[in-house]
């Protein structure tokens, strides 16, 4: 391994040249890098399928948090310390959840 210019990865029965690898004599450690073919490809940690997932329960939690604000804001009796506690803590949510899907499409 140590003036090797190959190796030869048996799970995946490969063999990757010197430029796809990088090894570190001293901790005996391989590192494999990932080529993208154009640079702009990313390699998905998730199905593609999640990512539907993640804006439907999303919007639907947008939704509900839009009705409660709304109730909030029409309700007088709703507008004490506890009501005014959770308002701020859905207007934070439910700015974190805007910023999280628009973050999703860029």
């Amino acid at each position: 391994m140590k003036n090797s210019s190959n190796v030869y990865i048996e799970k995946y029965n490969q063999n990757l040249d010197r430029e796809e690898f990088d090894y570190n004599p001293d901790n005996n450690i391989l590192v494999i890098c990932a080529i993208l073919s154009g640079g702009t490809d990313q390699i998905g940690k998730f199905a593609p399928f999640m990512s539907i997932v993640t804006i439907v329960c999303l919007t639907i939690s947008s939704i509900s948090l839009i009705l409660h604000i709304g109730a909030t804001l029409l309700a007088p009796d709703l507008q004490n310390l506890s009501g005014k506690n959770l308002f701020s803590l859905s207007v934070a949510l439910l700015g974190s959840y805007l910023t999280f899907i628009t973050a999703m499409f860029r």
